[in-house]
């Protein structure tokens, strides 16, 4: 994927899927993560393989509102409405607009189950009816990122920094105390992937 517009058209069309399928009367609530996220608000990544996404259970909705939320197993949004409804859409549009399988795709939720359970994000926007999709906060993406710190992240990395407006060490590891539990910042070695990207 090319452009942020291009995720929005993919998006819609799941959306208008979702209804053909009778799923019109659901609502499907997913986070999108990753390199989809930094297109879609920075604008100046250049391409992603798929979109990221984690099936969520929001605690709060509001347009625009910043909230917390708590997520849930990825089998959970298959199993709303008809059986397999979300899975039969995404391939769907694959199939229609010639993307890969997984153009949409939760491999990499686990992560934020298990590492970061409490995102903060905001309602982006609703699709058909059917389809809400939140964003991150740049706070949490850069929490998730900093703990991947893949030579792919690390542009996106430098970008977060600049966003938040982040100074020091200290700065970046209050960042990640918010979001990722301890014993993940221990597994991914938090500390020593902040000390390279800050002096002090």
């Amino acid at each position: 994927m090319d452009t942020a517009g291009e995720i929005v058209d993919y998006l819609e069309a799941l959306a208008s899927e979702l209804v053909r399928l009778g799923a019109a009367t659901n609502q499907y609530h997913i986070l999108v993560t990753g390199g989809a996220y930094m297109m879609l608000q920075f604008r100046q990544r250049r391409f992603t393989d798929d979109i990221d996404f984690a099936s969520i259970v929001p605690v709060q909705v509001g347009q625009g509102e910043v909230f917390e939320t708590a997520v849930i197993r990825r089998a959970e949004i298959a199993t709303r409405g008809s059986a397999n409804v979300f899975s039969q859409a995404v391939r769907s549009v694959a199939v229609a607009h010639k993307l890969e399988l997984d153009w949409l795709n939760d491999e990499s939720a686990v992560y934020l189950y298990d590492d970061a359970p409490r995102a903060e994000l905001f309602l982006w926007q609703i699709f058909k009816g059917v389809l809400c999709v939140y964003l991150p906060t740049s706070p949490y993406v850069f929490a998730l990122k900093i703990a991947a710190n893949r030579r792919k992240d690390q542009a996106d990395i430098q970008a977060l920094i600049n966003e938040i407006g982040i100074g020091s060490r200290d700065e970046a590891q209050a960042i990640v105390d918010r979001f990722l539990l301890p014993e993940a910042q221990e597994f991914w070695e938090v500390q020593k992937k902040i000390k390279r990207y800050f002096r002090s």
